[in-house]
């Protein structure tokens, strides 16, 4: 195994690194909850991939955020919302100067929801009306070894993350 997922959980313990990186695992990728005690965690690092590493400084995890957080689609299923949910996230993406060819969308039907059945038309039918974004159904190990964020990725262009003041929970925010 060498990716680990969460999903609406808003901190861990900055041991997680070592323990991670020492059974194998080089990706992490998570969802946290979108207001409920994260303080500023996905302001400061939704959609930006970085080294998790170590108390020791001998350990690191490459880590990406899910911005959009794991309930994007709560209110609704992707067949209703996933044009207009999709085009916001693209503009806010845009304007905020996002300098990645890809984005990580989390998709649930609800908290602790099961699978959805239309999701696999909905990506087809959607990638035969528009260019942009191409959307990809992916298991998380898929983005971490396929993205073009990471083929490029080097250690040296990504801040590395040295503490774990921003996976702290119970900010109250």
């Amino acid at each position: 195994m060498t990716t680990a997922v969460t999903s609406d959980v808003p901190g861990f313990s900055w041991g997680i690194v070592s323990a991670m990186a020492q059974s194998g695992v080089k990706y992490f990728a998570t969802a946290p909850n979108f207001n409920d005690r994260i303080g500023y965690t996905l302001q400061a690092w939704g959609d930006r991939p970085f080294y998790w590493t170590s108390q020791s400084g001998k350990e690191r995890v490459l880590t990406w955020m899910a911005g959009a957080s794991y309930s994007s689609f709560h209110e609704g299923p992707l067949s209703q919302l996933g044009d207009e949910k999709i085009m916001k996230l693209m503009r806010k993406l845009d304007e905020a100067a996002y300098p990645y060819d890809m984005v990580q969308l989390p998709y649930t039907l609800g908290d602790n929801g099961g699978p959805d059945a239309k999701l696999a038309d909905f990506v087809q039918h959607w990638n035969e009306r528009y260019v942009t974004p191409r959307l990809i159904i992916a298991t998380h190990e898929q983005m971490f070894r396929t993205g073009s964020v990471f083929q490029e990725i080097d250690g040296a262009t990504l801040c590395p993350l040295t503490n774990s003041a921003v996976f702290a929970s119970g900010s109250g925010e």
